[in-house]
């Protein structure tokens, strides 16, 4: 058996982080988008929430290299899997409780809360879920880009 020690960061890298994003895109965009994903001032106040909730729709299936247009009714493995990661960027990124979730994705608010909880175990160990997380990370750091680019056309 071959145990992963999880990834380990530091304060430096992420000093070094912020100040490349900062370099990249100025203090005031980095500002907004720092407020909006710490809760002092709402995403969702700053942004649409259909707008995200279409972003993340619509690039999901392509991030996990597979259709959008068979998203909700094609029942194997890797779409359950696609279903799973935008239930649970859904729920982070534009606060959609379980039964809005539910609705969307045609699914009972007790299937949705165990995918969402599912998504976060498997995240969590990476080493043993890599098909998962990989494509779950890419997606979530083209949100945050997408995010990025929409604050600041918004604010």
């Amino acid at each position: 058996l071959h145990l992963t020690v999880p990834e380990q960061h530091s304060y430096h890298e992420l000093q070094h982080l912020i100040n490349q994003l900062l370099s990249q895109r100025g203090l005031s965009p980095t500002l907004r988008l720092l407020r909006a994903m710490m809760g002092e001032k709402d995403l969702l106040e700053v942004l649409p929430q259909q707008l995200i909730e279409d972003f993340i729709l619509q690039q999901a299936p392509l991030t996990f290299g597979l259709q959008a247009s068979e998203l909700m009714s094609h029942q194997g493995p890797e779409y359950r899997a696609l279903r799973m990661a935008c239930m649970h960027l859904l729920h982070t990124w534009c606060k959609y409780p379980h039964q809005r979730i539910a609705e969307l994705m045609r699914l009972s608010r007790r299937s949705v809360g165990y995918y969402i909880t599912r998504s976060e175990s498997q995240l969590m160990l990476p080493a043993f879920h890599p098909d998962y997380v990989k494509p779950f990370q890419a997606m979530e750091h083209q949100l945050i880009q997408f995010l990025y680019q929409q604050i600041n056309e918004y604010a």
